[in-house]
């Protein structure tokens, strides 16, 4: 995800995959269930677990103090997400 859904009280992107538990979305022959929520580094960051078509494990990685143009303050902070996305 490289933007949030709203900026402004405006929509910038639509939802492709679904928010809460027993409630999939389906798009043709693809089914997308969620899985669970984590909030990472004093809820910096949210990983997002996802099954696709029951097989297919996805985690979604949205780091919300990720700027409009250019990168996160902290140059550490995607190393260190990532080795806990690992660990």
């Amino acid at each position: 995800m490289l933007s949030s859904r709203l900026e402004e009280a405006e929509g910038r992107n639509t939802i492709y995959r679904p928010n809460e538990v027993d409630k999939p979305m389906e798009f043709d022959k693809l089914k997308i269930n969620f899985i669970e929520r984590e909030e990472l580094i004093l809820d910096a960051v949210n990983l997002k677990k996802f099954k696709i078509n029951n097989d297919l494990e996805v985690i979604q990685m949205h780091i919300l103090c990720w700027q409009d143009h250019g990168m996160p303050n902290d140059p550490n902070l995607s190393n260190y997400i990532f080795y806990q996305m690992i660990n």
